[in-house]
């Protein structure tokens, strides 16, 4: 299963990925494949504009949203604790990522860009942040709202 996993990544086609990653889930018993099969399933959700959250994943997968169980020792490893970004866009183009930098570069707060493939195309992720909690990246997210008349998101950092 993990070298179908791997053969996936590469894989152009969203929809065969997607049928794949359920394969996965629905066939293998090691946790820590399950996840991750999981978390892709959440990018192709999350790049089609439907957004699922941990709650979610866990009671469609049967995957537990704190611990991953390694499956070769069965020892649980502890996830790291969750820190939150605000997403002010997500642009094809990198052009229009630092077009959003230079709009809000007068903001008191680190602006990262985070490049990632989602479903087979390539994203430039304008992010405001880290929080260590949700609260502190809601209050910002508002002052950004406000000053800037953006609307944002926030998400858990990966």
């Amino acid at each position: 299963m993990r070298l179908t996993f791997f053969k996936t990544l590469f894989e152009p086609n969203a929809e065969v990925a997607f049928s794949a990653y359920q394969k996965i889930i629905s066939s293998t018993s090691d946790g820590e494949l399950r996840f991750q099969a999981a978390k892709k399933i959440y990018e192709y959700y999350y790049a089609r504009g439907f957004y699922i959250t941990a709650d979610e994943i866990e009671s469609r997968f049967g995957l537990d949203k704190e611990v991953v169980y390694h499956a070769k020792d069965n020892n649980a490893l502890e996830l790291p604790p969750l820190q939150f970004v605000i997403q002010l866009g997500a642009f094809s183009d990198r052009l229009n990522a630092d077009k959003m930098i230079k709009r809000i570069s007068k903001l008191d707060k680190t602006i990262l860009i985070k490049t990632k493939v989602v479903a087979g195309q390539k994203l430039h992720l304008v992010w405001v942040g880290p929080f260590n909690d949700r609260s502190s990246a809601e209050e910002w997210a508002k002052l950004i709202e406000d000053k800037y008349k953006i609307h944002s998101r926030i998400k858990p950092m990966d």
